[in-house]
């Protein structure tokens, strides 16, 4: 009825599609389309309707609009774990980062220490 009123008043043909549930409990989908006809000064003497059945268009529609869901959740399951390992990796390099500084700073004490005692051999044997 909104279809033939927009119809009518705009003199612009229009489109709705509509479900239709049937008997067997299965929805039935329609696409209407409405278009004025005209007499010959333009005056809108009538409006014509054109109804196809698009159920298997409409159902693809929901099906695919399912799927892209269930993807679009899977996404974001995947993407939320991937940020979780992201972090358990980052934890990780900070520790080994971490001990590696320490063995870098190990190092450069042992060969100081080392040094400080070849010095001191040699002043010994120096002094002998």
């Amino acid at each position: 009825q909104d279809l033939l009123r927009r119809a009518l008043d705009s003199g612009l043909a229009d489109s709705v599609d509509v479900v239709w549930p049937k008997a067997d409990g299965i929805d039935h989908w329609y696409n209407i389309y409405a278009f004025p006809e005209h007499d010959v000064n333009g005056q809108i003497i009538s409006v014509m309707t054109v109804s196809r059945d698009i159920t298997q268009r409409k159902n693809t529609e929901i099906e695919l609009q399912k799927l892209n869901e269930e993807l679009e959740e899977r996404v974001r399951e995947r993407t939320a774990a991937l940020e979780q390992k992201n972090m358990e990796l980052e934890r990780m390099n900070k520790v080994f980062v971490g001990r590696e500084l320490r063995m870098v700073s190990l190092k450069e004490r042992i060969a100081e220490l080392e040094t400080k005692s070849g010095r001191g051999e040699r002043e010994n044997v120096d002094q002998g």
